[in-house]
């Protein structure tokens, strides 16, 4: 945890403080420089470092107001004001970021999104390369807990977070749903969340039949009959990566099966800030996940549709939803003059895609969302909500009958197979339901 929220002038403000083990000159290049800023932040202005200077970016104005090379770098974009302070410390140099919102409600967001940044500013100092990507599979985890912290409704954050394609499942050969993603914890309490039956209660959706056991390495086991699931953990520096992988058969359901498996690693990102998030909360955002995959993936997104309005007609008895409109049911309505916090402006290249167009890389989704817009204001109240809710009993978590899913191979096809299978041991039955 990295930011505190504080007030400066009556306004909320996200302040940040990292040492760095570099030298303040080198530091000063990364934060003030263009050249160097666009390689750890999506976008950076033309500006040239000069007191009062003006300058423009996304449609927006912006002007440099305080400036004393190589210590201090202050400036405004919109409404929000940014000053980064940097002073030598040992060897290295202590930075102090802070960010003057101008909207507190999605602080939480925006704090977890700097956090990314500053990762891949450290990396780029240490003359590595940190992808938008990487950098940014912690945030689920990282928002968590700073709207925990903050005392801060989570649900905008969750919904944002949930149209963040790039974070999603990828569908491999097999077929086979994969999804990586590295968590600030370590693979210990990660394997926790993974075997402890009052921790995989909140999250897993039902049984898992643990097949092959190897801690805090290796899971292989079934759910309900649908296939081979495989929970691969490998330290990386103070935290982990998990690879998640489930085997199945039928490609007609990836689209299903996905946007479920979606939403309970949502849960988990939760589970492992310590924070709970219910059923009804993930499954929230499922239809509009539902909706990204299938297109992604090229698959008819009626069988989903059917189960949702299936269960949610059961479950209500409410009028349903036309699910077969123009736009996508996944879609959220996005003004053209509207950034991620919901403040109205001018804007260069608007979102024109929408967020459920984030279906290829980092830099193909969102960044061509935001267009020049930086990025870490985006991490902000999310544009808006889903007009439904899946029910807590959830089809998708249903025994076989109920979710006919054909039996599934015992390995993992070549192209998502991250090792060798390993022998089985006698199956251990694990009861989980809730």
């Amino acid at each position: 945890m990295t930011a505190d929220l504080q007030t400066i002038d009556g306004r909320l403000a996200l302040r940040f403080e990292r040492y760095l083990d570099h030298p303040v000159e080198r530091v000063w290049r990364a934060v003030s420089e263009p050249a160097e800023v666009r390689r750890w932040m999506p976008a950076a202005a033309d500006w040239t470092l000069t007191l009062g200077a003006e300058f423009e970016l996304g449609g927006q104005q912006g002007q440099i107001t305080e400036l004393d090379p190589p210590h201090l770098i202050g400036w405004t974009f919109g409404a929000d004001r940014f000053r980064f302070t940097l002073q030598a410390k040992g060897d290295g140099c202590a930075l102090v970021f802070t960010h003057v919102v101008s909207n507190a409600i999605p602080a939480a967001q925006t704090a977890a999104g700097w956090d990314c940044h500053l990762d891949r500013l450290d990396a780029q100092l240490a003359g590595q390369d940190l992808s938008q990507e990487r950098a940014h599979q912690p945030v689920g985890e990282r928002h968590e807990r700073y709207a925990a912290r903050f005392g801060l409704d989570p649900a905008p954050g969750r919904a944002f977070i949930a149209a963040l394609g790039f974070r999603g499942l990828s569908l491999c050969d097999g077929p086979a749903l994969r999804l990586e993603r590295r968590y600030d914890q370590p693979a210990e309490r990660v394997w926790r969340a993974l075997t402890e039956p009052g921790e995989l209660s909140r999250w897993f959706p039902g049984e898992f039949e643990v097949s092959h056991s190897d801690p805090p390495r290796l899971l292989i086991g079934g759910w309900h009959g649908d296939g081979t699931l495989r929970f691969e953990l490998r330290p990386d520096g103070e935290g982990c990566v998990l690879t998640f992988t489930h085997v199945f058969t039928d490609r007609d359901m990836a689209a299903l099966t996905g946007a479920g498996w979606d939403r309970c690693l949502a849960r988990l990102d939760a589970v492992l800030a310590g924070q709970t998030m219910t059923d009804e909360d993930s499954l929230a955002a499922w239809p509009q996940v539902h909706e990204r995959l299938a297109a992604a993936w090229g698959i008819d997104p009626g069988v989903g549709r059917a189960v949702y309005a299936e269960r949610t007609a059961s479950e209500s008895g409410k009028p349903l939803p036309d699910l077969e409109v123009n736009d996508s049911l996944g879609r959220f309505g996005l003004d053209a003059d509207i950034l991620h916090d919901g403040e109205p402006r001018a804007v260069a290249r608007p979102f024109h895609q929408g967020v459920d167009g984030f279906s290829g890389s980092f830099e193909d989704g969102l960044d061509a969302a935001v267009g020049e817009v930086p990025h870490p204001p985006a991490h902000a109240l999310a544009l808006g909500r889903p007009t439904a809710r899946v029910a807590e009993r959830h089809p998708l978590h249903e025994t076989r009958d109920q979710h006919p899913i054909a039996n599934h191979t015992n390995h993992l096809p070549r192209s998502c197979r991250a090792s060798p299978a390993e022998p089985t041991e006698p199956s251990l039955r694990r009861h989980h339901g809730r």
